[in-house]
């Protein structure tokens, strides 16, 4: 049950950066990251607090990560830091998820034996390699770019959760 549910949550967490990077385009790397780092840190700096109110023993660096987990976090939040330097990076990340998602699609339809599934992983896998391929090359495309990827990881975070729901089996 605890992996079902996990797996759930992570198909919601897909489905809300595929609309996050749809709106913000790749603006949408530093929000998601930004609000994961304020509530990393939040988290850890508070179980600091927590451990010296109760005079436990902390660690230093526990308290360090938490408060530079909250500073990195209002940073990319309010511009002051950016992962824009990354895109080009993040664009051949995509490009490997394209190349690596349309070999899980042949895989799912091969081993698993779940043909639908498998031939839309396939189709988005192969969507994402030619879009990753024009946004290298065309630099008018690069703002519909971050809306099309979006939009495909939202559709495979809601195709994710579907399969989820309908197996009683999650592998």
């Amino acid at each position: 049950m605890k992996e079902k549910t996990a797996s759930i949550v992570s198909a919601i967490i897909t489905i809300a950066l595929g609309i996050l990077i749809a709106i913000f385009g790749f603006g949408a790397l530093d929000i998601y990251v930004g609000i994961g780092c304020l509530v990393a840190g939040v988290v850890l700096a508070v179980v600091n607090i927590v451990f010296i109110a109760k005079k436990k023993p902390i660690s230093f660096s526990g308290l360090f990560l938490g408060v530079a987990l909250i500073v990195i976090g209002i940073f990319l939040l309010t511009g002051y830091l950016s992962f824009g330097v990354l895109e080009h990076l993040i664009v051949a990340i995509i490009l490997g998820l394209g190349i690596a998602l349309a070999l899980y699609g042949i895989l799912t339809i091969a081993v698993a034996k779940q043909v639908p599934f498998g031939v839309v992983q396939m189709i988005l896998g192969l969507a994402i390699i030619a879009l990753a391929i024009v946004y290298m090359n065309v630099v008018r495309f690069r703002t519909a770019f971050w809306i099309i990827v979006g939009v495909i990881i939202a559709i495979y975070g809601v195709l994710d959760l579907v399969m989820i729901l309908t197996n009683k089996k999650k592998k």
